[in-house]
């Protein structure tokens, strides 16, 4: 296999709410390049909804994502028994309205995020003319279901975080 260099080209997330992701998607410490969506729907990145699914060993760099809620460069809403393990994302812009993360926009119960890692990026919540009651934007995650979603070793480094409320955003979650 080889790194993936998607030139910017807008990006269609795998997955959506009515039609889920529920594989398991390997990446053999490959790198994904230039992922870019621009799109008013929710649940966007590179996977849009996973659930029962895992994604692992897998880096995305350089991301332009501006969506509605539920944001992240590798799912915009996880849940049901998901794994996600060594995944990285550097050197991105994501943004949304709430609910948006680095690598995951919404983790719901069951998710565990293992040694993943957000370097590098800006991640916001920005206001939109539709009020949202969660405008959380964090580093590895947005918004995390407490106790029932799980981070192990993941790291944060040199990212910027912003909500404009500002008692709703994380370096982590």
């Amino acid at each position: 296999g080889q790194d993936i260099d998607l030139d910017n080209r807008e990006w269609t997330p795998i997955g959506k709410s009515d039609k889920v992701f529920k594989g398991n998607f390997v990446g053999d410490g490959h790198t994904i390049l230039n992922l870019k969506i621009t799109s008013a729907s929710d649940n966007t990145g590179l996977f849009g909804s996973v659930s029962a699914g895992e994604i692992k060993n897998l880096n995305i760099k350089k991301t332009d994502i501006k969506a509605c809620e539920n944001v992240g460069a590798f799912a915009g809403s996880v849940a049901g028994n998901t794994t996600i393990k060594k995944c990285n994302v550097t050197e991105g812009s994501i943004q949304g309205n709430a609910d948006v993360g680095g690598l995951v926009g919404s983790a719901g119960a069951g998710t565990i995020l293992i040694k993943c890692s957000a370097t590098g990026n800006t991640i916001s919540a920005v206001e939109s003319d539709a009020s949202q009651s969660t405008p959380y934007a964090g580093g590895i995650v947005g918004n995390a279901t407490v106790p029932k979603a799980t981070l192990t070793h993941c790291t944060v480094s040199s990212n910027t975080v912003a909500s404009y409320n500002d008692s709703c955003k994380g370096e982590l979650a």
